[in-house]
């Protein structure tokens, strides 16, 4: 289907606003299932196409401003009477309308349905429905956190020592018996899980302090990258450009059936089974790193192209420094780019720093 992320207004206390109507946000419900809720009626004709709702159980309001179809009651192009009695209808009053629908709404807002999803509504609007849901919501979310506001002084952990016990041993004698050379025993990682490899700087939060909560949808990720200090305008800009940023991702992720020995595939250790996608997959954390880096060295490297002062920078390049240059040569180097390993190996420093990640020394301790 045709992506229609731009047409996306922005994500407003929980509600994804739409510029474009019905029809889209039908279909951007359907693409999105893991991240929005559709919010308005749905249509018979429309069965069960669009996830978490159907014809007989939806979030639409029996109440309408300019009688849409299917709306038992009309409030004269009164659009905040119509919002007015949704409230109230959630709130006890008029019951006897649609009393299963009214009842499977509420459980709803009560049901985990919201704590990964936005509600999607099909335009920017001052007064909605929608707003009578994410205030519920909002209002149940807070009451669930209750008892945890009131905080202990607590240790920082990293991303990966708060979901520990969902990484697998990083490399084990049985998988590598085969192998006609023991990388891995040489390196000394063999039964190791990934914290035994390596050690986080937590003395203060940052990326690497993230929880996966913090992902779970875009308003959790933009309230924790405030929390971080950020302005409220850059964590919405870059929560956009991360969710862009993990589809692309998802597109391309490895296949679990893949073979995948550690000194071969080293990223493999980090990985963790997406429940959703049944797919092992880099957490959120560091795909964000990823994403910070890629962003810097787009902005710092757009349209350039390696340069060269004199002609023994360019034997140096080709040659390290031990030879002559060929009459080709110039026409080679002319249009050359950034050296794709080194820009790799940049990158990926630049992530370590990000995360705060070092390696632990694994050779033997000499007991003397």
């Amino acid at each position: 289907p045709e992506t229609i992320k731009e047409k996306v207004y922005a994500v407003i206390d929980g509600i994804i606003q739409f510029f474009e109507g019905a029809t889209k946000a039908k279909q951007y419900a359907i693409d999105h299932s893991d991240s929005a809720v559709y919010t308005l009626r749905v249509d018979k004709e429309d069965g069960d196409s669009i996830p978490h709702v159907n014809y007989k159980e939806h979030f639409g309001n029996p109440w309408s401003a300019s009688f849409f179809k299917g709306t038992p009651f009309n409030t004269d192009g009164d659009v905040q009477a119509a919002v007015d009695n949704y409230e109230a209808w959630l709130n006890d009053s008029d019951t006897e309308i649609e009393p299963e629908r009214r009842q499977w709404i509420l459980d709803q807002i009560e049901s985990d349905l919201f704590d990964t999803r936005d509600l999607l509504y099909f335009k920017k609007a001052d007064i909605s429905h929608a707003k009578v849901l994410a205030k519920r919501i909002a209002a149940r979310k807070s009451t669930k956190k209750a008892p945890t506001t009131v905080k202990a002084p607590t240790t920082i952990q990293n991303f990966i020592a708060a979901v520990a016990e969902t990484y697998k041993t990083v490399i084990t004698s049985k998988e590598i018996k085969n192998l006609k050379v023991n990388l891995e025993n040489l390196l000394g990682i063999v039964g190791k899980k990934f914290l035994d490899l390596v050690d986080f700087d937590v003395t203060s939060p940052g990326i690497n302090t993230l929880t996966d909560a913090d992902f779970a949808n875009s308003t959790a990720l933009e309230n924790a990258l405030k929390e971080l200090k950020l302005s409220e305008q850059g964590a919405t800009i870059l929560t956009e450009r991360f969710i862009d940023f993990r589809k692309r991702y998802e597109k391309i992720v490895s296949s679990k059936i893949h073979p995948a020995l550690a000194f071969k595939r080293p990223l493999t250790i980090l990985m963790r089974k997406n429940t959703r996608t049944g797919k092992e997959e880099l957490p959120n954390q560091v795909l964000f790193a990823m994403m910070l880096t890629t962003m810097a060295w787009s902005k710092e490297n757009s349209g350039s192209k390696v340069t060269f002062r004199s002609n023994y920078d360019r034997e140096a390049f080709l040659y390290g420094g031990n030879g002559n240059l060929k009459d080709n040569d110039y026409a080679q180097l002319k249009n050359l780019g950034a050296d794709y390993t080194q820009t790799v190996n940049r990158l990926g420093r630049q992530i370590q720093n990000i995360l705060k990640i070092s390696k632990k020394d694994l050779r033997e301790k000499d007991p003397d």
